[in-house]
């Protein structure tokens, strides 16, 4: 590619940060932590200090992903006061806050888990369960213990009593894959049957982390699947751990009437680098609704598509900023 649409889209890209739309914002923000160019720091430096909640986390998210320890004082300073709702037990101040501190623990600075110290002497956050996936998964450094012991099993359990959310046991589940007592166990196998099918397949992914040969119970419900996302999810979930090959699913999935359906089957596809289905993929590049041209675009980059760059070119000036800023990003990457 000519470094003029590279400069560009690098352009483009960092351009997307100060967007009047807060979901460009986001997408750009998240986008250049995968690119993990240290040269965003400046650009993602400047959302924390000015942006509102939901970009300001997806900014944390993206400093943490590039790793430059130059973000170290402004990750300080946010998980001190991230400049929103300015006491601990709101959400939105409590996920960013956290999110900071984990950033800074993954290089084991102790900093941002003191400057948390209050939230963390509160019981049962949301905001500490939504991150636990993050927090579990990180490199066990010193500074990241006190953050994994808060999110211990009884912590997790706690979340499941009374009416609880879908959403929520979403975050559970996650939780759950990390704890290989019975009881964990137990949990996820009754959420095999949950009535949603966001947790239906969360549930089947985390008894595999647990257990491999939990497969058989995930393979069973798969066959029980109606729902056209979740059986995607499902055929996903049992290709990776070489039960059952995703194509056909996909396939179909990538054909569906329903958009998101077409964009979940993208998702898969990019996932599991299944690049027979590429043709499908490439026309969906010229579909109708904006969110599965953007899945599109991700698909031709994960699956190292032939002439990506040709075909990703004219999304430059695609009608919906999202599409654009997705498209920069790509052309970045391939």
């Amino acid at each position: 590619m000519s470094r003029l649409p590279t400069t560009s889209a690098w352009k483009l890209l960092v351009a997307g940060t100060t967007h009047t739309d807060s979901l460009v914002r986001c997408d750009a923000a998240r986008l250049l932590g995968e690119l993990g160019d240290r040269r965003a720091v400046p650009a993602l430096t400047q959302v924390l200090k000015a942006d509102a909640h939901l970009t300001k986390i997806t900014a944390v998210y993206a400093l943490g992903s590039i790793g430059d320890r130059k973000a170290a004082p402004i990750l300080r300073r946010i998980a001190a006061d991230p400049g929103v709702f300015r006491f601990p037990g709101m959400h939105y101040h409590d996920m960013i806050r956290l999110a900071a501190a984990v950033a800074l623990a993954r290089w084991n600075d102790p900093s941002g888990v003191l400057a948390v110290n209050d939230v963390l002497r509160l019981k049962g956050l949301p905001a500490t369960l939504e991150l636990g996936e993050s927090i579990l998964l990180a490199p066990r450094t010193v500074a990241m213990r006190r953050l994994r012991e808060y999110i211990s099993l009884p912590f997790i359990l706690a979340f499941r009593g009374g009416k609880v959310s879908a959403s929520r046991i979403f975050f559970v589940d996650q939780c759950l894959a990390f704890f290989h007592e019975p009881m964990a166990r137990q949990h996820l196998i009754a959420d095999l049957a949950h009535f949603s099918r966001y947790v239906r397949p969360e549930a089947a992914q985390a008894l595999l982390l647990q257990d491999p040969s939990n497969i058989r119970l995930v393979a069973a419900q798969a066959r029980r699947e109606r729902t056209p996302f979740a059986r995607i999810r499902f055929a996903r979930i049992l290709h990776e751990h070489g039960a059952r090959d995703a194509t056909s699913a996909i396939t179909q999935g990538l054909r569906d009437q329903d958009a998101f359906v077409r964009a979940t089957a993208l998702d898969a596809a990019a996932a599991l680098k299944l690049t027979v289905v590429a043709p499908a993929v490439i026309a969906l590049l010229a579909d109708n609704d904006f969110y599965v041209r953007l899945c599109a675009v991700a698909a031709v980059e994960a699956l190292a598509v032939k002439k990506a760059g040709e075909l990703l070119m004219p999304l430059l000036s695609d009608p919906h900023p999202r599409v654009v800023i997705q498209a920069a990003k790509s052309l970045l990457s391939v």
